[in-house]
């Protein structure tokens, strides 16, 4: 057994899973404890597994004996998903659902449903239009200003620009400085995060098979670069949706977190075949298409208005979450023991 093996198996649910599980994958630069509000509105229906990808949170740092690939965080996740019995449902965020998307084309049988929120999957821009190309290179930009950061020790100046880039203009301005340094020490990984996912092989074309239930969620103020990968995987998945959330950024499960609560449930029951839509959803929230239908670029959703904009607070809020729930032994792991 490999060291990352064991270091996985840590974090394995005890016994076998049975019954509804859903796994969630965090964004670059955050850990599984930040799923920790959307958790806590889950548990009552599903078996949450949060756990932290590689180089967060207590997850060891990429051994680098070679380049890094999304493959190799899904490797890293076997431990835990080969302990669950049952299809799970899988949710990811940013980086988190460029690395779900990846598991879902490696192990489709594994997968009840996906939601893929704003998935960082920058390689499935390349060879694409001009505003594809247009947002390849802004993208670009951030990766080239966050690999020079790194390169000459400024790490203060690149994880700013980082942080500012997805939460807007002075979101790093919101962070007191003293929850700075927890996000400063990511760096280097978030560098990482940035090479596999503009030199991840796989293009649009290798999930066109990949009939798994999907659902498409990205925000009406995000970046361009998540706006049209969205847009591309909800075109290019047989059996997705996508829905834009009005008045959300990227950071949408931090700060509109009752909206990605009821998206995903809608979508599980829908893949569980209990009618369309489920009963339980909002108005806003049902679907205006048939099942399966290709999705357009204006399906808008309703902003949640409890958590409207992005704040900085609300990034710091989860850091300190994380540090708090590790000094009390929580760690990130929602109903995983």
């Amino acid at each position: 057994m490999t060291t990352l093996e064991t270091e996985a198996k840590r974090d394995a649910p005890a016994g076998r899973v049975t019954g509804d599980a859903l796994l969630l994958l965090h964004c670059t630069g955050g850990a599984g404890s930040h799923w920790s509000n959307v958790a806590q509105s889950l548990e009552a229906r599903f078996r949450i597994i949060a756990p932290d990808l590689c180089g967060y949170g207590e997850s060891r740092p990429w051994a680098g004996a070679s380049a890094f690939r999304f493959a190799d965080e899904v490797a890293r996740l076997a431990p835990l998903t080969d302990n669950i019995a049952e299809p799970f449902h899988l949710v990811g965020h940013s980086y988190g659902g460029a690395v779900a998307l990846q598991l879902a084309r490696l192990h489709p049988e594994c997968v009840a449903s996906l939601t893929l929120i704003e998935p960082a999957a920058f390689h499935l821009l390349i060879g694409g239009d001009d505003a594809d190309a247009r947002a390849l290179a802004e993208i670009g930009e951030i990766a080239a200003a966050i690999r020079e950061a790194v390169g000459c020790g400024d790490y203060v100046r690149g994880m700013r620009r980082f942080v500012d880039y997805w939460g807007g203009e002075g979101a790093w301005a919101a962070i007191p400085d003293d929850k700075r340094a927890a996000l400063i020490k990511r760096i280097s990984k978030v560098a990482l995060d940035f090479w596999a996912a503009l030199n991840e092989p796989t293009r649009l074309d290798d999930f066109a098979t990949l009939r798994i239930p999907a659902l498409v969620l990205r925000g009406s103020h995000s970046p361009s670069p998540t706006k049209r990968i969205c847009l591309h995987l909800a075109r290019t998945l047989p059996n997705a949706e996508l829905h834009t959330i009005d008045g959300a950024g990227h950071m949408l499960p931090l700060t509109h977190g009752a909206t990605v609560v009821q998206s995903i449930i809608g979508l599980v029951e829908r893949s569980r075949g209990r009618g369309y839509p489920s009963p339980g959803l909002p108005a806003a929230l049902r679907p205006r298409r048939p099942w399966g239908s290709r999705a357009g670029d204006d399906d808008v959703i309703g902003t949640d208005l409890s958590a409207p904009g992005f704040g900085g607070q609300r990034w710091c809020d989860s850091i300190e979450r994380e540090l708090n729930n590790r000094l009390m032994g929580r760690g990130r792991r929602f109903g995983v023991s």
